[in-house]
């Protein structure tokens, strides 16, 4: 001790400390700033609040805030640096009551089959491959009402292809591969294409 601060000096070699545990805690002993727990957790505090902690898949950001002039620092999620295996580094996203095989958004990248993932509860919701093609799980919702490409040729592939009303879910256009091509009026097919006539 200095007279104004307390030293721990190693100079010349290693300083180690063999503990089960290692906690370092406010000068009043009632708050935590570090705890370390052989074969298990460190984790790191801000005014007694855990906000990092080390798991067996990778780290844990935790009681992360928002912040506004109603709601300051009120913890929402829970952010987590993991894997789902060799290869496959993953960002998941949750409440800090999330179940992490449930009900948590994942983001994934699988470097050996060249994939990129967005999911929910273990399910792919898109997934891009390197060569650009996105396969999404469930229905596209378009802004506005629009599918847009600024260039080039958009393609639309399935065996049958229905074009349906908003509000009444009828039949407007049906396309069938190897087959016919439907025009509807009111769900009434008034033009229909045949092998040889219309």
């Amino acid at each position: 001790h200095d007279g104004t601060a307390s030293h721990i000096v190693s100079s010349g070699s290693d300083l180690r400390i063999d503990v089960p545990n290692f906690i370092v805690r406010s000068a009043s002993g009632t708050e935590s700033i570090i705890r370390a727990t052989q074969n298990a957790a460190v984790e790191l505090y801000y005014d007694n609040s855990k906000k990092f902690e080390t798991t067996d898949l990778g780290v844990t950001f935790s009681n992360l805030a928002t912040t506004s002039a109603s709601t300051p620092s009120t913890p929402v999620d829970e952010v987590k640096i993991g894997t789902f295996g060799a290869g496959r580094p993953a960002l998941f996203l949750g409440t800090s009551d999330t179940t992490y095989s449930n009900s948590t958004w994942f983001i994934e990248n699988i470097g050996a089959s060249g994939k990129f993932r967005i999911g929910r509860n273990g399910l792919d919701v898109i997934e891009i491959s390197n060569s650009g093609d996105t396969t999404f799980a469930g229905n596209i919702l378009l802004n506005g009402g629009v599918l847009y490409k600024n260039s080039g040729t958009i393609e639309i592939k399935a065996e049958t292809i229905r074009i349906k009303g908003v509000t009444t879910n009828e039949d407007l256009a049906v396309f069938t591969e190897n087959g016919s091509v439907s025009l509807n009026y009111d769900n009434d097919t008034k033009l229909s294409t045949g092998a040889v006539s219309v």
